[in-house]
């Protein structure tokens, strides 16, 4: 009996041991109360159509959050990947990428990893309730997202962060709001003490967040109630804070706007890619192919997406990532299903005709066995299954 109860102690020591080195953050709970402070005021029909939203955006693709903005929809992402293993592997793959730009030398390069020990202090915060609600999706998440202990920004490093990177005229390249939703109250004593530094954040305070042009965007990629949470959240902790800086910032997030930004032309890629096809492929089946393209400037041309045949559940989409051309009345698109290296995986050559949306093309499979032509209809430019 005594050699049970050590080897428990050594599995949970173990396990505190990997949850909690170096992780100096403790989480949010997993409260829209918190979150939102004027959730409790919305009619059940406008609270179910956030959801839905949320729900929605997250079907559309896992990297439509960062790992910090899912603290804030928790409970539709578990929802998500309890028992999809498509969603699961979207979420391997998004964290290899995370892992990947954590080490480039963008502004938000030291951000990532931080965020990424928030979102596991919020898991841990709301252990009992996730794990019992979602037991595997629970599981899978504390196994497969990656603390990068080791990278990120260090806080004895934040004043000359502010200094370099905080502030910025171009709409999201400073990481001042960034630092303030991971360190909230202990950034504003950084800031007090630098005069120039709280000059800055004065300026921004007063004139760039409650400017439209600063607004948060929402779309059918990223849901307003989550943007709307990361603000209220800051706003109802800092009121609560007897000092005058964190008061004038809790009165000046509540000025942020949340807008949809202005349509996007006819048949620009973010247009004509996006969306969801269905027909014939070959002469015995039928397949939904799913493109996402996120790039508003179009200086990307890199394309990700997802297929399976029509009747299969949701596990059975095969992910794929590619590149598409501009070939003037359509753009050609070719995308590899993922792992690449699987026989029976394959290789999509299409193209999208930008007047009429029809996409056709062939695929083939690695092992250069099977080949299928199809044309496919657009079923939805703003839906995802």
């Amino acid at each position: 009996m005594k050699q049970k109860h050590f080897i428990i102690l050594i599995i949970v020591h173990i396990s505190i041991h990997i949850y909690g080195q170096d992780n100096r953050y403790n989480g949010i709970a997993n409260d829209v109360g918190i979150m939102n402070p004027f959730w409790s005021n919305y009619k059940e029909d406008i609270k179910a159509q956030h959801i839905a939203s949320i729900e929605k955006s997250i079907s559309r693709s896992i990297k439509n959050y960062t790992l910090i903005e899912y603290c804030f929809a928790l409970d539709q992402l578990l929802s998500k990947l309890e028992n999809n293993v498509s969603t699961q592997n979207e979420w391997l793959l998004y964290m290899d990428s995370l892992v990947l730009y954590s080490k480039g030398n963008s502004p938000r390069a030291g951000i990532i990893p931080l965020e990424s020990q928030f979102f596991i202090a919020t898991l841990k915060k709301n252990a009992a309730e996730l794990s019992r609600n979602y037991p595997k999706a629970y599981s899978f998440l504390v196994e497969n997202t990656p603390p990068m202990f080791g990278y990120g920004y260090k806080p004895s490093d934040y004043e000359l962060i502010l200094q370099e990177k905080g502030f910025s005229e171009i709409k999201d390249e400073g990481v001042i709001f960034d630092l303030l939703l991971l360190e909230d109250t202990s950034l504003l004593n950084v800031i007090e003490k630098n005069p120039e530094l709280l000059k800055r954040y004065h300026t921004w305070l007063t004139y760039n967040v409650p400017d439209r042009s600063f607004a948060f965007e929402f779309s059918e990629d990223r849901a307003s109630e989550v943007l709307r949470r990361k603000f209220l959240y800051l706003w109802n902790l800092f009121k609560q804070q007897n000092n005058e800086l964190a008061q004038y910032t809790a009165e000046q997030l509540l000025k942020i706007k949340v807008v949809r930004p202005k349509p996007v032309p006819q048949y620009s890629p973010l247009r004509v890619i996006n969306g969801a096809w269905q027909g014939a492929f070959g002469s015995e089946k039928e397949i939904y192919i799913i493109n996402s393209y996120s790039d508003v400037s179009n200086n990307d041309n890199k394309v990700t997406g997802k297929s399976k045949f029509v009747g299969q559940p949701d596990s059975k989409f095969v992910l794929m990532v590619g590149n598409y051309k501009d070939k003037g009345t359509y753009f050609e698109i070719e995308m590899i299903e993922q792992p690449d290296t699987a026989q029976w995986n394959g290789i999509f050559k299409y193209q999208i005709n930008k007047e009429t949306r029809i996409l056709k093309g062939t695929w083939e499979s690695n092992n250069r066995e099977l080949k299928r032509e199809f044309e496919l209809k657009k079923r939805a430019e703003d839906e995802w299954w």
